[in-house]
């Protein structure tokens, strides 16, 4: 697509737009104390299950359980990875439009 044509079309304005918004709100969560705090938080959460999981044998009828909180981690691990996530979606298609426009 040319320089007109994404610069004349609402539809992609809008998505510019609001990924630029979107960008700078994970950056700026990213960047906050209460973001360090909660990673904390979570992190810790994340040491203890897999403590649990890992230090203490398994007996017969447990492994449902250990596998519960196998998918418990994986959940953790993904809310501590999913700002970081969405900021570079969102900042490649800034950067997209961003080099149409020259």
């Amino acid at each position: 697509m040319n320089k007109v044509e994404a610069k004349d079309d609402p539809e992609l304005v809008s998505q510019r737009s609001e990924s630029t918004k979107a960008k700078e709100a994970y950056a700026a969560l990213l960047r906050s104390p209460g973001w360090a705090m909660l990673s904390a938080i979570v992190n810790a959460q994340i040491a203890a299950r897999v403590d649990q999981i890992m230090l203490r044998p398994v007996h017969d009828g447990e492994g449902a359980a250990q596998e519960y909180m196998k998918g418990e981690v994986s959940g953790l691990k993904l809310i501590l990875k999913y700002p970081e996530i969405e900021l570079a979606q969102h900042s490649a298609v800034v950067e997209m439009y961003n080099d149409d426009s020259e």
